[in-house]
């Protein structure tokens, strides 16, 4: 049977269409696929929490922490701190350790989020373009980034939360340990934050020869029978010299005295060094200036 005239590139341009809707369909479902990516693990509000989490443990307070806190003596049916037991030398070598973990985990979330914000920003240029084309070209490589960034966003939130920390070196004294006839349990480390401390600007004032300074800490949360160390520092001009001290406070409030009229104070304060904290890297200060 003789094919009719023009039949053939009928034929022709009838595939060609067919293969262009495939095409299109195809990349329809594939920018679909991307953008609920990015909807779901990518999206604004998931990456500035993310940010707003970064940023408040790179202000927190990090400690070591030690479990069991106290240990039963058998004989005495009493309890005794853990501390009596631990070699304060190997506890040190153990801070050591915790405070590397600290940086490297800041280092890591920093890293990680940065990731996850420049791979938002290259899918999204992806979805729109509109041709088919060079996005299917691109496909096996956005596959390997989506799996990529996806890894990331699981590393990220695994890491906002401080973990354990494996013991390198024997904290317990045994021959102690044995003196007391103390069974020796076994010991858990864990880092654990506490926020940083923050000057309420709108109640902290100067007179002339006192300020009255208020804070909280980032939740909002300060205790009683807390306290805190309070650095005064004046901040002289030209050839003066400046001095520095330090006074103890409780509560979320303190009065300092003892200032000159007329001079500018810079306040800072801080959380105390306890026997248990690796890292601090932050703190709040305030300038005041002293009435005439």
């Amino acid at each position: 049977m003789q094919e009719e005239p023009g039949g053939s590139s009928m034929s022709a341009e009838r595939g060609q269409e067919d293969a262009e809707d495939a095409s299109c369909q195809l990349h329809q479902e594939r920018r679909s696929f991307v953008l609920y990516f990015l909807d779901s693990t990518l999206n604004l509000s998931e990456l500035q929490s993310h940010q707003r989490r970064v940023e408040q443990l790179k202000k927190c307070y990090f400690y070591l922490e030690v479990e069991p806190k106290y240990v039963v003596v058998t004989e005495q049916q009493h309890f005794i701190d853990i501390f009596e037991l631990i070699d304060p030398w190997q506890f040190q070598r153990m801070k050591a350790v915790g405070k590397d973990q600290v940086r490297i985990q800041l280092a890591l979330l920093g890293e990680l989020l940065e990731q996850l914000e420049r791979g938002q920003e290259e899918l999204r240029a992806h979805t729109e373009s509109r041709e088919p084309g060079p996005f299917l070209a691109q496909w096996p490589r956005l596959q390997r980034r989506l799996r990529r960034l996806s890894r990331y966003a699981q590393q990220l939130r695994a890491l906002r939360q401080p973990g354990r920390v494996a013991p390198r070196h024997r904290l317990l004294a045994p021959l102690e340990a044995q003196r007391r006839r103390i069974a020796l349990p076994a010991l858990r480390l864990a880092l654990a934050t506490k926020p940083p401390l923050l000057f309420r600007r709108d109640k902290s004032f100067a007179d002339a020869t006192w300020v009255r300074l208020k804070w909280c800490s980032e939740d909002q949360e300060c205790y009683p029978e807390e306290h805190y160390e309070v650095y005064v520092r004046l901040l002289a001009g030209g050839s003066e010299r400046s001095f520095s001290r330090f006074q103890l406070a409780s509560g979320d409030s303190c009065k300092v005295e003892g200032l000159e009229p007329g001079r500018l104070y810079e306040f800072t304060v801080l959380r105390p060094a306890t026997q248990t904290l690796v890292f601090r890297n932050w703190q709040d200060t305030i300038t005041l200036r002293t009435k005439p």
